[in-house]
């Protein structure tokens, strides 16, 4: 066997064993030389084009995954902040002192903050208790956005079934849409009627979820390759 075709066969050897272990890739279609028999440069040429082409194969494979995971590693940043958050205000025990509604002007009974900067959509429950002693006229609970007088992006009504001593507990949502961060809700009371009696407020509670608008979706992942 010429010294050329020996020094093609180590080398042949070499790269097969050097790639297949590296890669973990299957080469296929190779051609088997035998011992005492002359190596055909053809054959062997064959043999190097069939480790080229399955590490070119791996290097694309490669380049193409880095980049997606680049790409999936910014998506998942991305998707963090659209997953849904949480706040919430409990008035677990009677308020001291006394508190009363005493007018038709809404009256903050408790506020939450949402935090967070962006645009949200936003669910919102809230619950009063409330306690009168008077006409069967009528009272009324809203979520409000910004303020005690501002947007009401929720509502509730109660009107008590007869004269006397009453309690209830009013409970009921709000929804506010694409709305810009940070942002305060206030749960607030009022008469509806004026002549109304005050009412006694008790345990309350305010809760927001949000997430980020629908305009603005979550990403999907890249696909990794084999």
């Amino acid at each position: 066997m010429e010294k050329s075709s020996k020094i093609l066969i180590i080398s042949l050897i070499l790269v097969l064993s050097g790639s297949i272990y590296v890669w973990a890739e299957e080469v296929e279609g190779l051609i088997e030389f035998q011992a005492g028999k002359p190596a055909v440069a053809s054959e062997v040429n064959d043999n190097f084009n069939a480790v080229k082409t399955a590490v070119d194969d791996n290097d694309a494979a490669i380049t193409a995954n880095s980049s997606s995971i680049v790409t999936n590693a910014g998506n998942i940043s991305s998707n963090a902040d659209k997953l849904t958050s949480r706040t919430g205000s409990q008035q677990t025990s009677w308020p001291s002192p006394n508190r009363y509604i005493t007018s038709t002007t809404p009256t903050e009974i408790t506020a939450i903050k949402i935090t967070d900067s962006g645009t949200f959509d936003v669910s919102l429950s809230a619950h009063i208790v409330v306690e009168v002693t008077g006409p069967t006229l009528r009272y009324e609970f809203t979520i409000r956005r910004d303020s005690a007088s501002g947007v009401v992006v929720g509502s509730g009504w109660w009107r008590p079934g007869a004269e006397g001593m009453q309690a209830v507990t009013i409970a009921f949502n709000g929804f506010d849409s694409s709305v810009a961060g940070p942002v305060y809700y206030y749960l607030c009371a009022a008469k509806f009627d004026i002549n109304a009696s005050d009412a006694l407020i008790g345990f309350h509670g305010l809760n927001a979820e949000w997430s980020q608008s629908s305009s603005s979706r979550i990403k999907s992942p890249v696909l990794i390759l084999e």
